[in-house]
């Protein structure tokens, strides 16, 4: 089984997605963490986040947890003010929830 894979993604004014740092890596679950700043996201295909809402709000330093590949591939982020932040992530290619979020060995 192919172990975790690290990516990063610099997130501005523009929206941006995860893909890029992906490639072709098969994940299914990925850990993103905000540095320098918050961001806003959104994992539906319909809703573009905006700086200041709408999209889900991670302040600087937090991680949220992708559950899915199709989480994964909807992600879009943009920065929630004037800063732009750095975008930390580890994909894996195993199933992760919440409740085993803390195991990555």
């Amino acid at each position: 089984m192919s172990k975790p894979k690290h990516g990063s993604v610099l997130v501005t004014s523009a929206v941006r997605s995860i893909a890029e740092a992906l490639g072709d890596f098969p994940a299914k679950c990925a850990i993103v963490q905000s540095t320098g700043a918050a961001v806003r996201f959104t994992v539906d295909s319909d809703t573009a986040p905006v700086g200041g809402g709408p999209g889900h709000l991670i302040v600087e330093n937090q991680a949220v947890l992708l559950e899915s590949a199709e989480e994964i591939a909807n992600f879009q982020v943009i920065r929630d003010a004037g800063v732009d932040a750095t975008l930390e992530i580890t994909f894996d290619p195993r199933q992760r929830q919440a409740s085993n979020f803390g195991d990555i060995s």
